[in-house]
């Protein structure tokens, strides 16, 4: 007497076909033609790995006035970016970044190689950026400094978001 496939029950079950190659953390996804593989069910998920922190800078146009953002995990800086609120009537602003280690005072800082130039004469909300590509591991005991040289004229609120790779 044979058994239907949908009446097996207890230790009669069996882990799906392919089990045996398939990847840690995958899972198997039919195709809906009777097959099918094992896959990341992560895959078409965008930016996973990537995780967004917001600061502020009190006045773009005071010279070291600046803002930190701790380190959520271990991780790379991937992007900084700055969006000032007014415009300049000169320029250049040039903000920079650095990573500050825990007990280390501003400015005693590891640089990074990041420095955003703000323009004159940029509209009101106007978004700078600078990709960090090297010296931009962070540990969480650091945390970024994001700080401005005061260079251009035109009090602004400058608006400060850090992308970080936390894979």
């Amino acid at each position: 007497m044979s058994v239907e496939h949908k009446n097996l029950t207890g230790s009669e079950l069996h882990e799906p076909k392919g089990v045996a190659a398939a990847g840690s953390g995958t899972v198997y996804e039919a195709n809906g033609s009777g097959s099918g593989s094992w896959v990341d069910p992560l895959r078409n998920l965008n930016n996973q790995n990537l995780v967004v922190a917001v600061g502020q800078i009190a006045d773009l146009s005071t010279p070291s006035d600046y803002c930190i953002i701790p380190a959520p995990l271990a991780c790379k800086v991937v992007n900084v970016a700055v969006a000032a609120r007014t415009n300049f009537t000169t320029a250049p602003n040039i903000v920079s970044a650095e990573i500050v280690s825990a007990g280390v005072g501003i400015g005693g800082g590891t640089a990074t190689d990041l420095s955003i130039s703000m323009t004159a004469g940029s509209g009101v909300n106007s978004v700078f950026s600078g990709v960090v590509a090297s010296g931009n591991s962070l540990t969480t005991s650091q945390a970024l400094l994001v700080k401005t040289d005061g260079g251009g004229t035109g009090a602004s609120i400058g608006d400060v978001i850090v992308t970080f790779d936390v894979s």
